[in-house]
Order: C-alpha cells, then structure tokens, then sequence
C-alpha cells in the first residue's frame, strides 16, 4: 500500500508542507481499485484526517486536483481553501498507516510490523475481503461491499465464528477455522495451524474425491502411490492403513 501512496498522494510545496491528493490515477470504482479507495476513504474517516481536498468522481475513483499539469504549481483559489486547515505530513501519514497494530482490525496478526492476514482478508491491516466470498467469514456468512461479513441467521462473531472466537489465531491455512473459541481443521487436515494431513481413510478418501490434499505436507495420494507417500509423512503403520483404505 505505502507504494500505491507514494504514487498517488503528494505534497504542496512550501512551509506547511500540507498533504493533498493529486489525482494521480483514475478508474472505476469497482474491483481491486475499489477496494483500494474505499479503504483509503476509510482510514481517513476513522483516524479524523481533515487536511485532504478530495473530489470524487461518482463513476470513478478520480481524485480532485491541487496542482497543475506541472505537478508542482499549486492552484491558488483551491489551494486557499486549505490555508485554515490542519497541517498533515503525508511522510508522517504513510508511516502511520503502514505500521500495523497489534489486532490488524481483527482479521489477521501483527508480525514485525507487518499484518499477516486470515484466510480471505488482505490490505495493509486486512480489512479487505471480496463481497459475495463466504471463507473470510468463516463459511458461515458472506462478505459486503464494505468488508463486513454478514453472518447467517443464528451466528454471531465478526467474521461468523461465534463471540468467543474474536482474538483467537488458527493459523494462515485455508483448511483452518475458528467455531465456538475452538480451531477446526478441514479437508483431512490436522496440526495447531491445520496444515498437516491426517493419515487415515476419512484423509485419503477426501485427498481422492477432490483429486488433492490441502494440506501442506503430504502431495496427493493415488492408487499407486499412495502408500508411499503416506509412509514418508507418517511411518510405516500409516502406510498401511493407507493401503487398506485404498483396496
């Protein structure tokens, strides 16, 4: 994100050094560049920024300009505008925002300063999810054009796991969930983060029905195989069980 920023805000030049928007692309709002405006808008909202001139344009996600075509000479009468306002650095804004905090707005985790996200949430502090995806809410609800999960009838949770879920991390894989304050692995999987397989026939039977295994450590098994494969995971016992559940 701090990269798209550094392309897309920019800086009047003079004592103030006031931070404005400079109209530096312009698409549709809708898809990625969507998702991308809609959450810039939001942090602005949230964190109170009201030193920006920003136009938008209802059919896109132009931004009003400052400067002129030079990129350098302010435009005075709209310039003026801005006179009475707060100051903002953007160098102090960017650094601000690329900082993750310790919840990562509760989708993902915070690691060395970075937000490694859940399963079906991405952005600087995961808090964009694709509308209409049902994995960012746990299976149990589907994700809006703001990025909130709407839960089915009956559960409850911000993203559909259930109250006691909220804070509790099941790892990055996309075989794991949270039900109830509780990590449930899926597809054959086991583990703390669910990225192992489990060698037994509900494993194996699942691993041929979908012609792969999710899980990170074992390739899919076949009819040849197989029995191989689980034995290099999991010992010679499995192996065998492997052997049965394929006859």
């Amino acid at each position: 994100m701090p990269k798209l920023w550094d392309a897309a805000f920019g800086s009047v030049p003079g004592d103030t050094e006031r931070a404005v928007v400079v109209g530096a692309w312009g698409s549709k709002m809708e898809g990625r560049d969507g998702k991308w405006a809609n959450a810039v808008t939001a942090y602005l909202s949230e964190n109170g920024i009201g030193s920006f001139y920003w136009a938008f344009n209802p059919q896109s996600a132009d931004t009003g300009g400052l400067v002129k075509d030079d990129w350098k000479t302010p435009i005075e009468e709209r310039f003026e505008m801005l006179s009475k306002l707060p100051s903002t650095k953007v160098s102090d804004l960017l650094k601000k925002y690329a900082a993750c905090t310790d919840s990562c707005k509760g989708y993902g985790r915070c690691v060395e300063g970075q937000c490694e996200c859940y399963a079906g949430w991405s952005g600087p502090q995961c808090e964009i999810c694709t509308p209409g995806d049902a994995q960012a809410c746990n299976n149990a609800g589907t994700c809006q054009k703001d990025s909130t999960c709407k839960c089915e009838f009956g559960v409850k949770g911000r993203y559909c796991s259930g109250e006691s879920c909220e804070g509790i991390f099941c790892g990055s894989s996309k075989n794991a969930g949270c039900t109830n304050g509780v990590c449930v692995c899926s597809y054959g999987c086991v583990g703390n983060e669910c990225t192992k397989c489990a060698a037994n026939a509900t494993a194996l039977s699942a691993a041929d029905e979908l012609g792969m295994v999710l899980c990170d450590t074992c390739p899919a098994p076949d009819k040849v195989g197989g029995a191989a494969q689980v034995a290099a995971c999991f010992g010679l016992y499995a192996a065998l069980l492997s052997v049965w559940a394929l006859l």
